[in-house]
């Protein structure tokens, strides 16, 4: 499919009435970023390791999946682990 759209207008292309395609990593971040108003289709809901029980990936409700970030930044925060990161040798 992507051959035949060959992105000539960019990286993105609709391929249906809800569905998009893209070509690269920085469309992906974008499409993907925390206040994006593109919202994961059921595609996503196959990366589920435990059938019916989702992890950040998979989940698409953007509200749980809201508070599960919010929850993680502290972890994956640079500047918070900085100390533990120092450490490392």
């Amino acid at each position: 499919m992507g051959d035949s759209c060959s992105f000539a207008s960019g990286p993105l292309v609709r391929v249906g009435p809800n569905e998009l395609m893209f070509s690269d990593a920085e469309t992906f971040r974008k499409l993907s970023a925390v206040r994006s108003r593109y919202i994961k289709g059921p595609f996503y809901e196959l990366a589920r390791v435990v059938p019916g029980e989702d992890h950040l990936f998979s989940m698409r409700d953007e509200e749980k999946r809201r508070l599960l970030r919010t929850k993680m930044a502290p972890g994956v925060c640079v500047i918070s682990n900085l100390p533990l990161s120092l450490g490392i040798k």
